[in-house]
């Protein structure tokens, strides 16, 4: 499974849809917990960066290759569940992807609900993401899961 790169003999629309379809399967794949097929978008050495405070999210940090990334994913499953999903934008420029989506979640320790906006920044070698940096509002998710009280 990869994700395309620009290539001189492709039509740049069909470029652009084919690099849809394989974000949206990779998305797809994460959402679902696939743990396999959402490895395998990722080279043996990549990077995936959640931003925010470890304390009010766990989830926060640096995973470093494919194992760590893995774990990662079988712990977002195991504490949420995934109710929805929308990829609102995708934007690709040389070797780096831009992807805005939304989930709805379920947070299993308390029931609490919401819905979170994401920007990933991903950078891709070789058809496989070596980089990808997580931005949403983990405030607000903490707030979900009642790490923080409502205001």
């Amino acid at each position: 499974m990869r994700i395309a790169s620009a290539g001189p003999r492709i039509d740049p629309a069909a470029q652009r849809a084919a690099l849809r379809e394989a974000i949206g399967a990779f998305y797809t794949a994460r959402q679902a917990g696939d743990v396999a097929s959402f490895a395998h978008y990722f080279a043996p050495d990549a990077r995936l960066f959640v931003l925010g405070n470890p304390v009010l999210n766990p989830g926060s940090g640096m995973r470093l290759g494919r194992p760590d990334i893995v774990s990662y994913l079988r712990h977002i499953h195991a504490t949420n569940d995934y109710l929805d999903f929308t990829l609102v934008s995708v934007v690709a420029e040389g070797d780096t992807i831009a992807v805005w989506w939304r989930a709805r979640i379920k947070a299993r320790s308390n029931n609490g609900e919401g819905t979170f906006d994401n920007l990933d920044q991903m950078r891709i070698r070789n058809g496989q993401i070596i980089e990808l940096a997580q931005f949403f509002d983990t405030g607000a998710f903490a707030i979900m899961k009642g790490r923080i009280p409502l205001p």
